[in-house]
């Protein structure tokens, strides 16, 4: 390995470590930027929240699972920092976490199970936050429905948001593989 090392630094290439190191506090700096711009957007946040957890399946690509999931925690903290609890929180539970949870349930289980674990636990956690919070974490205390009533409501709107999300990464990965890692690669 030293040799390895030694020979990429006389041919003038980054060693593998040193560019996983590098892509991660990139990924990070740019997953923290659009936290911010998650925070400070009047409109969209949902949004910009998805696509800084796209850079999280990035940094799975580019950096392993470990990589990534300092990408995650060192993103989740800055912006704890800035713009602020509510989108750290956000980022932290839900949007950050969820390509970590896709990649380990893929690698773990089949394609079906993996898809059943991911929404159980993904309505498990929701109606988490519900029983503790109560649906005011949602901006729902106008209710006119019990708080059961309007757990099941956020479910389901939860599944949608679910499969629509799959289907974005999904695509998301797939036009990475196929536009931006063969530009990478003839970097290389």
């Amino acid at each position: 390995m030293l040799l390895n090392e030694a020979m990429d630094s006389r041919s003038g290439r980054p060693s593998q470590q040193s560019y996983k190191i590098a892509a991660g506090a990139l990924l990070a700096a740019l997953c923290w930027l659009l936290l911010l711009g998650a925070g400070f957007l009047p409109t969209g946040r949902l949004f910009v929240l998805m696509i800084a957890s796209f850079v999280i399946s990035i940094a799975i690509r580019e950096t392993g699972a470990g990589g990534a999931a300092l990408v995650y925690l060192l993103s989740s903290i800055l912006a704890l920092i800035t713009p602020g609890l509510v989108t750290a929180v956000q980022f932290a539970l839900f949007f950050g976490i969820l390509p970590l949870l896709i990649k380990w349930l893929r690698n773990h289980l089949s394609p079906a199970m993996a898809r059943l674990i991911f929404h159980l636990l993904m309505t498990g956690l929701l109606l988490g936050l519900v029983f503790f919070f109560g649906p005011g974490i949602f901006a729902l205390q106008a209710t006119p429905f019990s708080w059961l009533i309007t757990a099941l409501i956020l479910a389901l709107l939860l599944q949608l948001f679910l499969f629509v999300y799959l289907y974005a990464l999904g695509q998301f990965e797939r036009f990475y593989e196929e536009r931006i890692a063969p530009l990478r690669r003839r970097g290389r």
